[in-house]
């Protein structure tokens, strides 16, 4: 079953993102979640794939650092349930409401821990809290 959702789209190299509201999202498949974003990370190489530093392909949905509540499992998913609050590191599609991974890419956020802090590691240089309301930059 595919979900229609919002997403950041990097449509063109060089130009800024822009948000829309009919992203097909298959899935989840054999081996996979997928997880409701609540949080995702804005890191160099996603600014330097908007920017053409590094190569990226169009029209993509970036962010690789994402955070959020398994809301369906695919078929093998024996690690995660629905309702598991999980952080991902992603080869893709976090700026989006959902996003598929497979089950090994998710790990638990420790109790006493929010989303937000799980995409704020050393690796992130901004948080990006992806919701219905789109995209907003902070910190």
């Amino acid at each position: 079953m595919s979900t229609k959702m919002r997403a950041a789209l990097l449509d063109e190299v060089g130009a800024p993102m822009i948000v829309v509201d009919d992203v097909e999202l298959d899935g989840p498949g054999l081996g996979e979640v997928r997880v409701e974003v609540a949080w995702c990370g804005v890191c160099h190489s996603d600014v330097s794939q908007v920017d053409g530093v590094h190569p990226a392909l169009t029209p993509s949905v970036l962010g690789h650092e994402a955070a959020g509540v398994v809301v369906e499992v695919g078929p093998g998913v024996t690690r995660w349930k629905i309702g598991d609050q999980v952080c991902a590191l992603l080869p893709g599609g976090g700026y989006a409401e959902y996003v598929a991974t497979p089950e090994a890419h998710a790990l638990p956020i420790p109790k006493g821990m929010s989303a937000a802090s799980e995409t704020s590691s050393p690796r992130t240089s901004r948080v990006t809290a992806c919701g219905r309301r789109g995209i907003h930059t902070g910190g």
